[in-house]
């Protein structure tokens, strides 16, 4: 290096390109615009949206489905009241519509009757069928085991019917009732009727606290819908009552010293031991040879109804007036409805000296004038039928 050279070369006489010229990003009439900032969220989260059209319509479908669950409901609990009450009853219930009753009473009284399960829904199946103008008036015999449409049907032709009322031979006042009330008399109806007054010559020397046990003739009843269950029985008794005069048994009963009510007493000890009428004078005279002798009856019968009248079971002690194993005499009253044969039996009996009978197990009467004899024959002929006493 010289002497007094310079440290830096000269700068060059001129720049080997012009300089550049700058030109703005944006044109200089529209303001600069900076992006927004993001907002704020949380890691993970979807961004909340507003409800959408679907869940109303969730809401709708699910009102309109309670609605046809709530009308199943109602039509199932409407097609239930019309079914029939009892589906395998056998009872038929007497029935009478009076004249210008309107279909809810007279739903009202089939309810009452227990023929139909509701007064409302036979109302409102009279209004839906259009047959509530159409009912008519009359005395009808109606089932429980019918539905509404098949009870409205019969409500509808308005004829009176009859009916038949059995009452067996040999029953009791018990089985009376109920023939009665399978026959479509109501409990109350048959119950009053029980205790009413009646009007008979046989009834002439009943006394005043006796049932009707032993008047209701055992035969069937033709009875026309609108009678009433005291007529029935009426009916029955005034049959005894023919029975009677034709036969003549209250001469008989008075050549044995009975009075009539003391006959029928008899002859219905001498039906329940055997309904057999070539048995029934050989079973009059044993009892007959016993009160003679001033024995007991020692019929097994009389205590098994003692026993039904105190609602016990039966036993050859049981204290009852109607236990003739304890007590001498005839029982109170009659134990059962007599056949014509009974009484025919009581007011002509055979002639024998026996003081025992019994029926074998192959239904033959066995005699005996001896209590060691009628041992023997139990023995011998009564091993089932007289263990069961």
């Amino acid at each position: 290096m010289k002497d007094n050279e310079p440290l830096l070369p000269p700068p060059p006489a001129e720049p080997l390109l012009p300089p550049a010229k700058l030109e703005p990003l944006l044109p200089s009439s529209q303001p600069a615009v900076l992006p927004q900032p993001l907002a704020a969220q949380t890691p993970g989260m979807a961004p909340i949206k507003p409800p959408q059209k679907h869940l109303w319509r969730l809401i709708v479908a699910g009102i309109a489905l309670l609605i046809v669950v709530i009308i199943a409901v109602v039509i199932g609990l409407f097609r239930y009241e019309l079914s029939p009450l009892s589906p395998h009853s056998k009872q038929l219930i007497v029935v009478d519509v009076q004249p210008g009753m309107t279909p809810p009473q007279i739903g009202q009284l089939l309810q009452d009757k227990k023929v139909i399960r509701s007064e409302r829904a036979f109302d409102l199946y009279t209004r839906l069928s259009r047959s509530r103008d159409n009912l008519q008036a009359g005395t009808y015999h109606l089932s429980p085991a019918d539905s509404v449409a098949s009870l409205i049907e019969q409500l509808q032709k308005g004829k009176v019917v009859t009916f038949k009322v059995r009452f067996a031979e040999g029953g009791t006042i018990f089985d009376a009732k109920k023939a009665l009330t399978d026959a479509g008399f109501s409990s109350a109806e048959v119950e009053a009727a029980m205790n009413a007054s009646y009007t008979s010559p046989v009834l002439s020397d009943r006394p005043a606290s006796a049932s009707l046990e032993g008047y209701i003739y055992g035969d069937t009843y033709v009875v026309s819908s609108g009678e009433t269950a005291q007529q029935v029985l009426q009916q029955a008794i005034d049959e005894l009552a023919t029975k009677v005069a034709a036969s003549n048994v209250e001469a008989g009963f008075a050549a044995h010293n009975l009075t009539f009510y003391q006959g029928l007493t008899l002859a219905s000890i001498v039906q329940s031991e055997d309904g057999n009428p070539s048995d029934q004078k050989q079973i009059a005279a044993v009892f007959y040879n016993r009160l003679a002798a001033d024995m007991a009856l020692g019929s097994d019968v009389t205590y098994h109804y003692g026993a039904t009248l105190l609602g016990v079971a039966p036993t050859p002690d049981l204290d009852s007036p109607y236990n003739t194993r304890i007590n001498k005499g005839l029982p109170p009253g009659p134990i059962s409805s007599p056949t014509l044969s009974a009484l025919q039996a009581v007011a002509d009996p055979a002639s024998n000296d026996d003081l025992f009978f019994l029926s074998g197990d192959d239904g033959k009467l066995y005699l005996s004038n001896t209590e060691a004899g009628h041992e023997a024959n139990i023995a011998a002929y009564c091993q089932k039928k007289c263990s069961m006493n």
